[in-house]
């Protein structure tokens, strides 16, 4: 049980630091927009968006640095809510692999409280 919780959080965050790394590195190269009332979008919402992508990059470091673990689930939480909501009604083509991260985000969190309450309980 110890190994599935350590790679059930190290796959979560490793994916959340890769997509989010992905929007400052381009790793995955895509067209960007198109148009003039897109560029307008994307240059108005540029701080929204690193602000959101740092806030997806840093609990995801603490994940793999096995740090703050409860505040790094707590604040990937609604992101990855987000990413399912946008994958299930926008982009159904791509709902196979965020389906997979909440189930090893709640996956860790549930072994986490569980160890919690055994330390709280001998204590």
């Amino acid at each position: 049980m110890k190994t599935a919780s350590r790679i059930g959080r190290y796959l979560l965050g490793f994916d959340s630091f890769w997509f989010g790394a992905q929007w400052f590195l381009n790793f995955l190269h895509m067209p960007g927009p198109t148009g003039i009332a897109a560029q307008s979008l994307a240059q108005s919402c540029f701080a929204l968006l690193c602000s959101h992508l740092l806030l997806q990059i840093v609990p995801a470091l603490l994940l793999l640095a096995n740090r703050y673990v409860p505040l790094a689930l707590t604040i990937l939480g609604p992101i990855i809510f987000n990413i399912v909501c946008i994958h299930a009604f926008m982009a159904p083509a791509g709902l196979p692999w965020p389906c997979l991260l909440p189930s090893s985000g709640s996956w860790w969190r549930i072994r986490f409280d569980l160890h919690l309450r055994r330390s709280s309980a001998g204590s």
